[in-house]
């Protein structure tokens, strides 16, 4: 009887040992899905990746051109400028003023504050004076609302109060 316990015993322990070799096999069966699923979607994400460089790039590469485009008129104009015989101030206000209308066009402005502001300007000097002013000694730019340039100002002091 223990020779016949003994076999249902190794009968038992045989089945649940073929029940556990089929539930890793069916895991690592599994996994190697994941694996390959992960593999698929990470190559999928890297040329995901790739295409919107490629993309960031190419529209970079547009913007860079009409910039250079719209330039490109005002060297030519300066050119002629150069070629003409007549009054070479009148021609250089002009293509000042399409510069200017060109950067207008691109969000580029003029900062025209009149009181100082830490945010536009940058002060280079402060003097003492009869009355507080400002003087600008170069002009600073914004772009879309944002400052790229800080205009450069002198400041002076009504009284005398620089410490």
């Amino acid at each position: 009887m223990k020779k016949a316990k003994k076999e249902r015993e190794e009968k038992r322990e045989e089945s649940e040992l073929e029940e556990l070799k089929s539930k890793v096999s069916e895991l690592e069966n599994s996994l190697k899905e994941k694996d390959s699923e992960y593999v698929v979607k990470l190559a999928e994400l890297d040329n995901a990746r790739k295409r919107l460089e490629k993309e960031f790039q190419r529209q970079r590469d547009l913007a860079n051109e009409k910039v250079i485009l719209s330039f490109l008129d005002i060297l030519d104009n300066l050119e002629l400028a150069l070629q003409s015989d007549g009054d070479i101030k009148e021609g250089v206000k002009m293509i000042l003023n399409q510069f200017i209308n060109t950067l207008n066009g691109f969000g580029v402005s003029v900062i025209e504050e009149q009181y100082f502001n830490p945010e536009l300007h940058h002060a280079v000097a402060i003097e003492d004076g009869e009355q507080s002013s400002m003087e600008e000694i170069r002009k600073g730019y914004v772009l879309n609302g944002k400052v790229i340039r800080p205009a450069l100002v002198k400041l002076t002091n009504k009284g005398g109060s620089n410490e």
